[in-house]
This record gives structure tokens, sequence and C-alpha cells, in this order.
């Protein structure tokens, strides 16, 4: 009588072991880019938030009829509505200056944004955040105070950037 040959319809523990080596690499590699993923969705939310703060204190300047501020704290890397609770924190990783109306940069201290009851800017500047690859800039329009971020372009060294040194 012959023996008949036994087949088995499992996986060897070799085979085991391959597969699980090529899915903890690409767990590796996924995990990387999705850090930078969220680095750079960090950055424009604080750029979302900062245009909408804005945005927020110039309603409230057309509403109430009376001039209205935002507050920008750069040592701090916070800002806020003048005169009410809840600065907002950028991230440690996000950096902040403002370049003024006559261009001048400003990069410590507490910077005063104004709008005015109808809605222009009365006291402006653009505000400059920026992480290790991309920078956005908010600027209020002097006549309209309507704010939008725009990314400024990645890899665009930022001037006066102390970062570095």
């Amino acid at each position: 009588m012959k023996r008949r040959k036994q087949q088995y319809n499992g996986f060897t523990l070799l085979e085991l072991l391959i597969v699980l080596f090529l899915i903890s690499v690409i767990i590796a590699i996924s995990s990387v880019s999705l850090v930078s993923v969220m680095k750079a969705s960090r950055l424009e939310s604080a750029a979302r938030n900062i245009s909408a703060t804005l945005r927020y204190a110039r309603a409230l300047a057309e509403l109430k009829g009376r001039r209205e501020g935002v507050l920008i704290d750069l040592d701090s890397k916070s800002f806020g509505i003048e005169n009410t609770p809840g600065q907002k924190r950028l991230g440690a990783d996000i950096h902040m200056k403002v370049i003024g109306p006559r261009d001048e940069e400003i990069d410590s201290g507490v910077y005063r944004i104004s709008f005015l009851p109808s809605g222009a800017v009365d006291e402006g500047g653009s505000v400059i955040i920026w992480d290790d690859k991309r920078q956005y800039e908010i600027e209020p329009d002097p006549v309209t105070g309507s704010t939008v971020p725009g990314l400024t372009g990645p890899g665009r060294p930022v001037p006066g950037d102390q970062t570095n040194g």
C-alpha cells in the first residue's frame, strides 16, 4: 500500500514572520508621513483661527458701533479679542511675527490690530506664522477689513527668522 503525501493548508512560521515584518514596515512608514500631515494641519488651523478672530473683531466693531481690537502677544504666541477672556495659543513648533503698516518687522511684545465701526482697519498689519516647512500670511484688507489666510510658499525663507541661529 502506497502512502499518500499529506497536504497542509496552513502557513509556515517563516511565512507568518515575513508578513508581520512587512506589516510593521508599512506601519512605520505611514506613521512618519502622518506626523508631517498633522504638523501641516496644525499650522493651517492656526492660520484659520487667527483669520477668524480678526473677522470676528471686525463684525463686533460693526455690530456695536465702536472700535474693536485683536491683541497679538508675540512673546507668548497667543491672540484674542481685546478685553475678552480666552486667549488662543499657538503650538510650540509654530512661530509668529507681525509686519506693520510701514513694513516694520515686529517679533516681540503685544501688537494690536483694530477695526473701526465701518469695518475698515484702523491699526493694521500682516500676521505671519510659520513652521519649519511652510508659512502663512494673514493680512486684513485696509478698506473692507476682510481676511483670508494665504500660504506664502513652501520652503520660502522667512525674513528675520531667529529660529536657526
